[in-house]
């Protein structure tokens, strides 16, 4: 029987329904991580980095791959450049050297191989991970019992329902799957949320960031069902650029997420939304702003993707690019919501949402109030998840802007008495009540924006 795809409709018909069936499994299989054995392994880790043990790692076949990939992560891949006084991870693998190996499975016994080595190289406490598919490998359970009566912490990566090795280990994070490709799926997963999760908990404080849409927020929007297919149709929205450059100025990343279903409708292509990006980096770069990172969706809105806003794909997929990102600000409808599905706290900026106030704009506020979406505001009242928005005597933007979690208007803020604070500082403080009224609400008296 033939297993081949070449030229035949129905192997590639077999072959799509065996990917769909094995990501299916996968993902089911992912279901199964246990919190809070993950979150005692990451501490365990940390704590042998900060006392200046060893991890020692150790697998047979396809997990000693794995066991070699994990050294090079926690020993490589979570150091702080910018910082020389880092203290790195010392990991080592003790599946690599071969020569070893192949003598202590020769002259003693396969069952020895690790066990010797951590007799020569282990220190006691040190922390030593045991990879396994079925959780029974004979040199495996030998060197975690030798490890044992050292005070070692013991840590399992298993599969196959955990086996032997899930009794002894004092960390086992165990998937019950009996197909040793989604056991060490599952595993090379588990190692990089482990890794990557580390390096960006010892990279520093996580930075502000500040995801901004970019037709109606950067740029200005076409027309119903039309879309910027090149660089002549590209008009900066009058007041961006000083809006930008006000929050580069005091410290934020800036990432502009974009959904652009032009692509999927075939109307443009992306490389016509390279060229166009590329430019706009430099027509900014040229005033001074600089931009992180630019993700966009290319998909229609019915296709159901992940990655298309208010789905929160592209602010995970910032969140996974970035080194450090504080993801503290969201703009633009789309944003917003997205923002929120994700997690972070945001701050939207739409212009139906602003009313003109009886209070006059301060003369040097920042950012200047020419940004169309601020325009016929001259301050606002900021509120925040639980804060009151329809208290008595509120002001006037507050009460028109009833209903929505929270504010953040890059201009001035402020209340009745004329005070005029700085946004971005009320915001960083944590505000938790309206300046009108002494009763917080529950988010259930809120509706969310849309």
């Amino acid at each position: 029987m033939s297993v081949g795809t070449r030229g035949s409709d129905r192997g590639w018909t077999m072959l799509g329904a065996y990917v769909h069936s094995y990501v299916e499994d996968l993902k089911w299989t992912l279901q199964e991580i246990d919190a809070a054995v993950l979150a005692a392994i990451v501490d365990a880790l940390v704590e042998a980095r900060q006392e200046r043990r060893q991890v020692l790692i150790m697998g047979n076949g396809g997990s000693a791959a794995t066991a070699s990939h994990l050294a090079c992560d926690l020993g490589k891949g979570t150091i702080d450049r910018a910082n020389p006084g880092f203290r790195r991870f010392r990991a080592l693998s003790l599946a690599d050297n071969t020569a070893l190996m192949s003598a202590l499975g020769n002259d003693l016994s396969f069952e020895d191989v690790f066990s010797e080595q951590l007799a020569t190289v282990m220190c006691d406490g040190d922390v030593v991970i045991a990879i396994s598919a079925s959780g029974n490998s004979p040199n495996l359970v030998r060197a975690v019992e030798y490890a044992r009566s050292r005070d070692a912490v013991t840590i399992g990566l298993l599969g196959f329902g955990g086996g032997h090795l899930a009794g002894i280990v004092d960390h086992a994070l165990v998937v019950s799957s009996r197909n040793y490709g989604l056991s060490e799926d599952f595993h090379l997963i588990v190692q990089h949320v482990v890794t990557q999760y580390i390096r960006r908990a010892l990279a520093g404080p996580a930075r502000p960031v500040a995801f901004l849409d970019r037709d109606g927020v950067i740029n200005e929007r076409p027309g119903p069902h039309q879309y910027v297919e090149r660089w002549e149709q590209f008009r900066f929205v009058e007041g961006a650029v000083p809006m930008l450059r006000g929050l580069r100025d005091r410290g934020y990343s800036l990432i502009v997420v974009t959904n652009q279903q032009g692509i999927g409708k075939g109307v443009m292509t992306e490389s016509a939304l390279r060229l166009i990006h590329d430019e706009m980096v430099r027509s900014l770069a040229r005033e001074g702003v600089s931009l992180t990172g630019i993700l966009h969706c290319p998909h229609r809105e019915q296709d159901g993707c992940y990655c298309r806003k208010p789905r929160p794909g592209l602010i995970h997929r910032a969140m996974n690019e970035t080194r450090s990102p504080g993801m503290r600000r969201a703009s633009g409808r789309s944003c917003t919501w997205a923002g929120r599905r994700g997690g972070f706290r945001t701050a939207p900026t739409s212009s139906r949402r602003f009313s003109t106030c009886s209070m006059p704009c301060r003369r040097g506020s920042w950012p200047p109030c020419s940004h169309p979406k601020l325009r016929r505001v001259r301050s606002a009242c900021l509120y925040g998840p639980r804060m009151q928005p329809s208290c008595r005597g509120l002001h006037p933007f507050a009460r028109r802007a009833r209903g929505v979690p929270a504010f953040l208007l890059l201009g001035r803020v402020s209340g009745c008495d004329g005070r005029f604070t700085d946004p971005t500082s009320v915001l960083d403080r944590g505000v938790s009540r309206c300046p009108f009224s002494s009763r917080a609400i529950e988010p259930s008296e809120y509706r969310a924006t849309r």
